[in-house]
């Protein structure tokens, strides 16, 4: 109630300049104007910076309605945007940006607005269409906004880094390279540019120009390390974390030296663990902990602080979506880790619509496809974002398909226990090929880091193998682990973005974690 008060209270003395103006001396009109707007602006700039951004919204929707002509207008209309974004409500969202276009379509501001608009086709694509829809879009920005009329705009090294960013995604990787470039030699400095070098840093790595990438990776820390604004803060930790996986998953095997060489309990703030049978991570480390011990699934932040417990009958195999949702699989349906509700599938069987009820793993696909593992008929199902069947990409006879795993770039990995391969699927689950094959006593479980890197869980002889993404061993762990620790029974396997195993193992009762 004090601050509903306190945005009443601003919202009067506003109303009251505006009547000043209407009233009063003509020639003030546009300085009364603009204070009575950059009051309405610093309000809503505070409100948003206290979490409490519906409120904030309000704040900036007052300020674009009673001062559209004032030159904090545009800028509000972004912020609109911007928040509408950040909510998911990508409807809101564009039309916002749109007004923005429309109204103010010579100012900063509009690039903005653009580049809210590719990013909603991004983060709705269905297609690789969309995704190339969506470059062009981030390419026309720097060509209305060029650097004669606009010499400092951050959106245009966004837009390229962006643009840069779907090329890789697409696997034009000279495309991207050209693109990165541009935003970061012909861009001035902002926060966008570590953006722009990490995904140049990928492009490299992809190319076999690791020690290149590490150079580029370690540049951003050393530049931007001292950066206050939070996007670049954000960058940093990305490429600290990326020069770290590099430096376990590639230049300590080259070196004749083990990928990890430490092991270890994970420490759960606020929660220890029983049972655990599956577990889940993100890249900047937050878990999904899946407790056999009274079906219990843990959420916890990065540093193992558990934020959240909830009770999932039957739950099993937990996932982070591409968009960072919480998913948790049980024999028959997917529920959120941070919501009540679930979904349930229905296949096709004999050309007959059937129910999966035995659901082994499941993954989402960079299109919102939803792909699962069927138990019963050993099977690999494809569904659409309505979670209407689509196809069956493996079906009985000698496969047997356990676990499944996505990369960044969206492509799919099976781990196949009865032939003892990975079989990798294209994004869209259309063309598929075997990256690796190995006799494991017991396949059990399968996860893929940002590198690209398949790492297997053999249940049986309680060891995990990591593979470079052609299919070649890099190393291994287990039974016995760095330090004396010795695996149980080891039931499923995640990594971090900075390459960091953990182990959920039930008879050991504990997460373990490798670094």
């Amino acid at each position: 109630m004090r601050n509903v008060g306190k945005h009443a209270v601003i919202r009067v003395v506003c109303l009251v300049l505006g009547l000043v103006l209407l009233l009063g001396n003509r020639n003030g009109e546009t300085t009364q104007e603009s204070s009575a707007a950059r009051l309405v602006f610093l309000s809503a700039e505070r409100i948003e910076s206290e979490g409490d951004l519906n409120a904030a919204l309000e704040e900036y929707g007052f300020l674009v309605e009673q001062f559209p002509s004032s030159e904090w207008a545009d800028d509000a209309l972004l912020r609109i945007a911007l928040g509408w974004f950040r909510l998911g409500d990508y409807r809101a969202c564009n039309d916002a940006a749109q007004r923005l276009i429309d109204g103010y379509p010579r100012t900063p501001s509009a690039a903005g607005g653009q580049a809210l608009q590719a990013a909603i086709v991004v983060t709705t694509a269905r297609s690789t269409e969309d995704f190339e829809r969506a470059r062009s879009a981030f390419r026309r920005i720097p060509l209305v906004f060029g650097p004669d009329a606009y010499p400092v705009l951050e959106w245009r090294t966004l837009a390229k880094a962006r643009a840069g960013e779907i090329s890789l995604l697409l696997g034009e990787e000279d495309e991207a390279a050209s693109m990165l470039v541009d935003a970061i030699e012909n861009e001035p400095r902002n926060r966008w540019t570590p953006r722009a070098m990490f995904a140049f840093a990928a492009v490299l790595y992809r190319q076999g120009q690791w020690q290149a990438a590490a150079q580029t990776l370690q540049a951003i820390v050393d530049e931007f390390v001292n950066s206050e604004q939070q996007e670049v803060q954000q960058q940093v930790a990305a490429a600290k974390r990326r020069l770290t996986l590099l430096h376990r998953t590639l230049i300590r095997p080259r070196a004749g030296q083990p990928v990890w060489s430490r092991a270890g309990v994970l420490a759960l703030g606020g929660g220890a663990v029983k049972r655990p049978i599956g577990i889940a991570a993100d890249s900047i480390g937050r878990l999904l902990i899946v407790d056999d011990d009274k079906d219990t699934v843990l959420m916890t932040d990065a540093d193992g602080t558990v934020q959240r417990r909830r009770t999932v009958s039957g739950a099993r195999r937990p996932w982070w979506g591409i968009d960072g949702t919480p998913f948790v699989l049980t024999e028959s349906f997917v529920t959120r880790a941070d919501q009540i509700g679930h979904a349930t599938f229905v296949g096709r069987k004999a050309d007959k619509p059937q129910p999966l009820k035995k659901l082994r793993a499941a993954e989402t696909g960079l299109f919102g496809n939803w792909f699962l593992l069927d138990r019963n008929d050993r099977r690999l199902v494809q569904f659409g974002p309505d979670q209407t069947y689509l196809r069956t990409l493996i079906q009985g006879g000698r496969p047997e398909p356990v676990d499944i795993a996505r990369d960044t770039d969206g492509r799919l990995y099976v781990l196949d226990r009865k032939n003892n391969t990975v079989v990798r699927f294209a994004a869209d689950g259309a063309a598929s090929q075997p990256v690796v094959s190995r006799r494991w006593k017991r396949a059990e479980a399968i996860t893929v880091d940002e590198l690209g890197n398949i790492y297997v869980l053999d249940r049986d002889a309680r060891t995990i193998e990591i593979f470079a993404p052609s299919g070649q061993l890099l190393g291994s762990a287990g039974p016995n682990l760095p330090g004396g620790v010795r695996l149980g029974s080891p039931r499923d396997i995640a990594v971090d973005g900075a390459g960091r195993l953990l182990i959920a193992d039930r008879d050991t009762a504990a997460v373990m974690v490798l670094e």
